[in-house]
């Protein structure tokens, strides 16, 4: 099990969004991921990373019941919100940068982690390595996520008369 850094949760925009970080165990990253999407579930370590797999899909299928609602974790922490706003995505993407740096300190380089992340399934990437966001109780491949981009004012172009 993993032990967290603090107690606190840090509250943004007025309790819209909440952070929590852990300590990540770099012994079961894929767990770690698990355990804090499930929060208050009881679920026994089902061992190997394809088993973790089996119990996700079995866990997060439509007809299971459980509602994650609109999280993004990885080992490092997880980002709980009401809304799938702008405020959401950033924080997320926030922590899952804070989470790059230390992972590819760990693995000693991004090339590293780059070759790792290539021999795995993609459903072990995300819970190891890149993170698991849902939005309104539905899983969002990394490929898929928001785009919270502030769009740049387009030059003015001269008028053609």
């Amino acid at each position: 099990m993993f032990q967290q850094r603090h107690n606190s949760i840090e509250e943004i925009a007025g309790g819209t969004v909440t952070i929590e970080r852990c300590i990540p165990d770099f012994n079961d990253l894929c767990w770690q991921t698990f355990t804090l999407l499930t929060n208050g579930l009881t679920v026994a370590h089902p061992g190997a990373d394809h088993e973790i797999i089996q119990s996700f899909r079995q866990i997060f299928s439509r007809g299971c019941g459980f509602q994650p609602g609109t999280i993004y974790a990885n080992p490092s922490g997880i980002v709980r919100s009401s809304d799938s706003d702008r405020k959401f995505i950033l924080c997320a993407r926030q922590l899952q940068k804070e989470w790059f740096h230390l992972i590819n300190a760990e693995f000693a380089s991004a090339g590293r982690v780059r070759r790792s992340m290539r021999t795995v399934d993609p459903l072990v990437k995300q819970l190891t390595f890149t993170g698991v966001m849902f939005i309104n109780n539905r899983h969002i491949f990394q490929n898929r996520w928001p785009d919270c981009t502030i769009p740049r004012h387009q030059k003015k172009t001269k008028r053609q008369i």
